[in-house]
């Protein structure tokens, strides 16, 4: 009886006959060097297919992030000159004194904790997790990016905005610094409606009418919350809040149309035998 086990240096026999060898006995083909020199290459094509894989996707993102921009300056600029005059200035201004007297000690308290949810600490080392956890639990990149560009997309936007518009934070007493004193759009709440991407994995994954309404009430939950608390604090006026949210939102949703949903989710949450959406394996999709 013949036993055979194969390695990288070939097959050799280790029992039921004599003259078995061993591993450290199996002669090397001569073709062993010329075989490595080969698989050097073949890894340096392969990054090269990677990389030409990912390159249309990469432009994508820049061109939205240079249109997103585009829009959003424009909105600021708008709300700052032309209409700094209006009645929509005049509305901004009401609202913030309001919130004002509404202040209390428990109300500050909430409203410390509401805002601080979409913190640029808190929000790194979430999405962090959550990418983490889309890897491990579908091994693939479309949940995982989908969630980790539309927030990098986001932050991108919001500083460079922040940077050129410069509109003026409301004039009321403030609860917080920042060591942005631009109000023009709400970071905070744009980064908490980029969390919506959680709703838009959850309805890739599943039909379940209860599983999507609680994702969409969150969906909205966060940013109001967030937009709210920052609005009480007197960081930002209505408005801010408001171009804020659609920022986040616009932002998911240009990211998910890059990005692409698995064509293997479906609604039903199936894992196995998965493929991007231009037909890669799962490991390959963010990169096709």
């Amino acid at each position: 009886m013949r036993t055979e086990h194969r390695t990288d240096h070939g097959t050799w026999r280790t029992s039921g006959e004599r003259g078995a060898t061993s591993p450290s006995a199996a002669p090397v083909p001569a073709s062993h060097g010329r075989a490595a020199d080969h698989s050097t290459t073949v890894g340096a094509d392969h990054s090269r297919t990677t990389w030409e894989r990912l390159r249309p996707r990469v432009i994508k993102v820049v061109g939205a992030y240079a249109g997103l921009t585009a829009v959003w300056v424009a909105m600021g600029l708008l709300l700052k000159g032309p209409l700094s005059d209006t009645g929509v200035q005049r509305l901004d201004d009401r609202i913030s004194r309001w919130m004002v007297d509404q202040r209390s000690p428990f109300r500050d308290d909430v409203a410390w904790w509401a805002a601080h949810m979409a913190d640029t600490f808190v929000k790194i080392i979430a999405t962090a997790i959550l990418a983490g956890i889309f890897l491990a639990v579908w091994r693939r990149w479309n949940e995982a990016a989908l969630v980790a560009v539309s927030l990098i997309l986001e932050a991108s936007v919001f500083l460079t905005v922040t940077l050129l518009v410069k509109r003026p934070r409301p004039d009321v007493p403030r609860l917080e610094s920042s060591p942005v004193s631009s109000s023009f759009p709400s970071g905070h709440t744009a980064a908490a409606a980029v969390y919506a991407a959680l709703a838009v994995i959850v309805f890739w994954h599943t039909r379940n009418r209860i599983a999507r309404t609680i994702a969409v009430l969150f969906s909205v939950a966060m940013p109001a919350a967030v937009g709210g608390a920052r609005l009480y604090a007197g960081m930002h006026a209505l408005t801010d809040v408001v171009a804020g949210a659609l920022l986040g939102f616009t932002t998911l949703l240009v990211v998910a149309m890059i990005v692409g949903r698995p064509t293997d989710t479906g609604g039903t949450g199936g894992r196995h035998g998965t493929h991007g959406t231009d037909g890669q394996e799962p490991a390959q999709m963010a990169t096709s």
